[in-house]
């Protein structure tokens, strides 16, 4: 039996988007019998569950919890009293003067006791592989460190989302001096790392790009997409659409920049409905998000706002009529978990987005429509003309984790 260990700072039962690719993909490695280490950190006390914490209760799953970085928690999750507030800025002064690269990355400070009980967990189980997926990206670096002194060993990384050029942990905002810093980590993992995933074609060739240009050629890029798990999905899917009312289903993130794509949306939606009034139809739109949005800004007929509601929305999306996808210009390359979790649902899929490769894959694999099309809604005049909205042909197999898990599997020593 294959034996791995990996390393995901916010693997289930921890909450928060970060656990699930790897909470799935370390099911499907279970299914075809390999062993699974995990190695996390403590999830906040005042977070909520996983969702997806079930996946991983399997006997070849172990899991191992580490405390977080003290200073790195005080800035990440800052309590609101004046307290906590004095606990941010005294843990973001004190990590800016300890630390090369931004103070923001949760898995600063956190080296010594990782790679405490990698040593540890490497004297009973000889690992030969360990497979780390970020952000954050501070222990990606300190794994590579690991993995350059002990050359029996090989490291796989995950990049989740891209590091260099992130909307996320202060990358933005650095001086030069600290994103030279964090440029110089991102070399040295890709480097030192025989495999590097990514779920995006762009993220890849970024990568690729970034590593071949500064002379190292050995490491291998592969793309390895996200994935829907059939054992998600509700037994009876409902398809035929309703008469008088067209349910639409927005569920997920609300990214930084498409909080206005939504509010616009929403207008839309209240234009159509004006219009549809004399044929007794109506369009509904509802979300279901733990982004604290305004509910002010989405106080509209036939809008609700709603929490999330875990692997619930799966009934709820099987009794609607389409799936929205919300993609802000630096995502339009991107089919996010979302786009795959909504795939098998048989739903057609609206994307609101620049024109990007998930709009061209969605349009010209038949599977749903832009949003908005030179001012005119497609998706809209298929539904008032009756005419089928995706292609029920398309063949999701490839999309499925076990295919997924395999191709993880296979690239294994």
């Amino acid at each position: 039996m294959k034996s791995i260990l990996l390393v995901n700072f916010d693997f289930p039962p921890n909450y928060g988007i970060g656990g699930r690719r790897w909470a799935k993909l370390a099911k499907g490695m279970a299914m075809q019998n390999v062993h699974i280490d995990v190695i996390k950190a403590d999830p906040i006390s005042t977070t909520k569950i996983s969702p997806w914490q079930s996946d991983t209760l399997s006997e070849k799953i172990n899991i191992h919890s580490l405390p977080r970085p003290v200073l790195s928690e005080w800035i990440s999750h800052p309590h609101k009293s004046i307290v906590g507030k004095i606990k941010y800025r005294l843990a973001l002064s004190i990590t800016k003067l300890l630390h090369r690269g931004t103070p923001y990355d949760i898995s600063v400070g956190w080296r010594k006791i990782l790679l405490r009980k990698i040593t540890e967990l490497r004297a009973v189980n000889h690992y030969k592989t360990i497979i780390a997926t970020g952000a954050p990206w501070q222990m990606l670096n300190d794994l590579a460190d690991f993995v350059s002194a002990n050359k029996n060993l090989e490291l796989i990384v995950d990049f989740r989302d891209p590091w260099i050029g992130s909307k996320n942990y202060g990358i933005q905002g650095l001086s030069n001096s600290r994103l030279e810093a964090e440029m110089a980590k991102q070399l040295n993992v890709l480097r030192v790392a025989k495999i590097v995933f990514t779920p995006c074609e762009y993220i890849t060739e970024n990568l690729k790009s970034f590593c071949f240009s500064r002379g190292n050629t050995n490491t291998q890029f592969i793309t390895l997409e996200h994935f829907y798990d059939r054992d998600d999905m509700p037994v009876k899917l409902t398809i035929s659409q309703r008469s008088d009312t067209f349910k639409i289903i927005y569920a997920g993130e609300v990214y930084g920049g498409t909080a206005q794509m939504l509010s616009e949306i929403i207008g839309d939606i209240q234009n159509i409905n004006a219009e549809l009034a004399t044929k007794n139809k109506k369009i509904e739109l509802d979300i279901y998000t733990d982004t604290n949005l305004n509910p002010v800004h989405f106080k509209a007929p036939s809008i609700q706002l709603l929490p999330s509601i875990g692997k619930g929305v799966f009934e709820v999306i099987a009794n609607s009529d389409a799936c929205l996808i919300l993609l802000p210009p630096h995502k339009k390359e991107e089919k996010t978990t979302k786009f795959f979790e909504y795939l098998p649902m048989k739903k057609p899929l609206l994307v609101a987005s620049e024109k990007g490769s998930t709009l061209d894959y969605v349009v010209g694999n038949n599977i749903g429509f832009a949003w908005k099309e030179d001012g005119q809604f497609k998706w809209l005049d298929s539904y008032l003309a009756g005419k089928p909205m995706r292609n029920d042909t398309f063949d999701m197999e490839a999309h499925e984790l076990q295919t997924r898990a395999k191709q993880v599997i296979e690239l294994l020593t």
